[in-house]
């Protein structure tokens, strides 16, 4: 038979026990929304089915039988059956539930309500909204059957839920008084919470990266705040990059910067650079050797070297030198208009474009400024210099939030000695293969105990950890590996499964990382906390066949130590691709410090044919 309730109308599919006597419930409105279960039946003199209503969409949840008095029933999975005392004389057992519906509005309205839930509670708001009734109101079930049902709480993270449900026999009014009452306690499964991260950098760091070998080739914003040396391979960024500290790139390879690029210390190219946007130097600039192209406008607020640039040193664009201007008895040639400040060194700015200025304060011959159709101009033309700096003045806009590790329960940990033995240890002949299999049986183990953390095993490694040779061995799964001191050293890391998820936390104080590195993909996020001690280096040392999906994100002061070992460095060999990855980001999102950037929906987690439904599992019911 089906059943509906009152307003709400859901379609129940079910099937009931009466006793002798019992009268049909009556099938209601709307039969585009279903809700399917299996039962289990059950004897009694008199049996009463109430209804559980997930928001505005009735799922059947419980059943509750005559008892005697007050009792608590808790269960796992579908087997529990609740019970509870009751007037009536007709019921419905229901032991395993799901919810559907044909209409994804019908989704929409259930996801917006605990969506409203956790995004007030989060700005410590106690928000209990009703599902079926009100406060002093119930809804009619059946003759001399009333209930109302309200949503207590709901955890983003583990999905579980608690339900208040109250019976009674009368609507409205003072005859609306609760005769028996119920807790219900629902895991809400197939549910995820798209929380964006708010990320914003591929590769971001308050310290710097001062020992990066054989390139960098980052396809997302890079904001690196302390020194930067990169070398012994071209370098390739395909968004924004913002150094704060000095910047240096010897040897004979070209730097591509296809976004805009900001340098706040002084940079030194010795090799060809290719910046195709803005391109803005907040201090000296030297450039060393041939090949240099700024396509887009150029701004350099200390003095400018050109070295052995052989007329091979090009400005597309508009260009402003702040300070003096040393050719060496080059030639650099320009296209736009040029605005000097100081002095120009032995060398030649020549004009390739027509009609265009040189804006300088020292007056110059034309032999020194040739083709410039305006060569006599003195003063600052703001047209040069409007809108530059733009990213410099809001450097903090370009940092990522932070994480907090502390939101997980650490009696949810799972101790890394627990992974690195089997017996009386790995086996020395397939350690990596051995390494995989425990992990996969912790992941299985934490999540029948239910530690998991938004899905994702939690391994603490407290004093440090070497990890076996993983290569060509591939995790499907989602962990957490907590560095909370000492160092991690992983040479050969495993490979990330497509859907799998990886965060390699480095917590406060002397925890680091000691050569970390794999030969295939990683998927996920590398972090360190922002109170590891300045004076650490971290060594990411990636292998041949290697790539990173997400971001690495170093928030303390201390030193990332890059190291892309493709090719080892060979010729013609590309620097390995991290590219920046926001859904795999928003996975961590739970873990969002002071709930920056909380905001997001809780959505259906699978939306293959035939699963775009929530799966609710009871937890426990007490009967009060």
């Amino acid at each position: 038979m089906k059943l509906s309730i009152g307003q709400i109308g859901s379609s129940v599919t079910c099937c009931t026990h009466r006793p002798a006597g019992n009268s049909q419930i009556s099938a209601q409105q709307n039969q585009n929304r279903y809700i399917h279960r299996r039962h289990a039946g059950e004897s009694g003199s008199v049996i009463v089915g109430v209804m559980v209503a997930l928001v505005f969409i009735s799922i059947v949840t419980a059943a509750m039988v005559k008892s005697t008095g007050g009792q608590s029933v808790a269960s796992r999975g579908y087997g529990s059956v609740m019970l509870m005392s009751s007037t009536a004389n007709s019921g419905i057992i229901a032991t395993e539930s799901s919810m559907r519906t044909k209409n994804p509005a019908n989704i929409a309205e259930v996801l917006a309500m605990l969506d409203s839930v956790v995004a007030r509670n989060e700005r410590g708001e106690e928000y209990q909204p009703y599902v079926h009734g009100g406060a002093g109101r119930k809804v009619r079930f059946a003759d001399g059957q009333t209930f109302s049902s309200r949503l207590i709480s709901y955890n983003p993270v583990t999905h579980n839920s608690r339900f208040e449900i109250n019976a009674g026999r009368n609507e409205t009014g003072a005859a609306a008084r609760s005769l028996k009452s119920a807790d219900v306690f629902l895991h809400l499964g197939n549910l995820t919470r798209n929380t964006p991260f708010g990320a914003r950098n591929a590769v971001f760091s308050e310290g710097g990266m001062e020992n990066g070998d054989n390139g960098m080739d980052v396809n997302g914003h890079v904001t690196i705040m302390g020194n930067v040396r990169l070398q012994n391979k071209d370098n390739n960024f395909d968004s924004s990059v913002y150094f704060g500290g000095t910047v240096t790139i010897p040897g004979g390879y070209t730097t591509t910067f296809k976004k805009g690029v900001y340098i706040h210390d002084d940079a030194e190219f010795h090799g060809m650079v290719n910046a195709r946007e803005e391109a803005y130097f907040n201090k000296n600039l030297r450039i060393m050797g041939t090949g240099t192209t700024f396509d887009g406008r150029v701004y350099v607020g200390g003095n400018t070297v050109a070295q052995n640039t052989n007329n091979g040193l090009v400005f597309k664009d508009d260009v402003s030198f702040n300070g003096n201007l040393n050719l060496e008895g080059g030639t650099i040639r320009t296209t736009g208009d040029v605005y000097l400040a100081g002095n120009l060194g032995n060398g030649t700015v020549r004009s390739d474009g027509a009609g265009k200025s040189f804006y300088y304060n020292t007056a110059l011959g034309s032999d020194r400024i040739p083709s410039f159709s305006q060569s006599s101009i003195t003063g600052t033309n703001p047209a040069i210099l409007s809108g530059f700096g733009a990213a410099m003045s809001n450097v903090d806009d370009r940092k990522d939030p932070q994480l907090d590790i502390g939101k997980i329960n650490r009696n949810t940990f799972t101790n890394i000695s627990t992974i690195l033995q089997s017996g009386n240890g790995l086996d020395p002949l397939n350690r990596g293969a051995d390494f995989i299999t425990n992990l996969n049986n912790a992941y299985a183990l934490a999540q029948t105990e239910g530690r998991l953390y938004n899905d994702h095993l939690v391994v603490n490694i407290p004093s440090g950890a070497t990890l076996p040779n993983m290569n060509n061995q591939v995790f499907d799964g989602k962990v957490i590996f907590v560095v909370e001191g000492g160092s991690l050293h992983a040479t050969q890391f495993y490979h990330s499964g497509e859907g799998s998820s990886t965060m390699i936390y480095v917590g406060a104080g002397n925890a680091s990382l000691g050569n970390f590195g794999s030969s295939g993909p990683f998927l996920g996020l590398i972090y360190v906390d922002e109170s590891n001690n300045p004076g650490n280096t971290h060594t990411i040392a990636w292998n041949p066949g290697s790539s990173i999906q997400g971001a690495i994100h170093n928030h303390s002061k201390s030193n990332l130590a890059w190291h892309s070992r493709v090719g080892g460095g060979n010729a013609g060999e590309k620097a390995v691709p991290v590219t920046f990855n926001e859904e795999i980001l928003n996975q961590f999102a739970p873990l969002l410090k002071n709930n920056e950037n909380a905001s997001g929906g809780v959505t259906i987690a699978d939306t293959s044919p035939g699963n775009n439904h929530i799966h609710v599992t009871v937890i426990g019911v007490y009967f009060h």
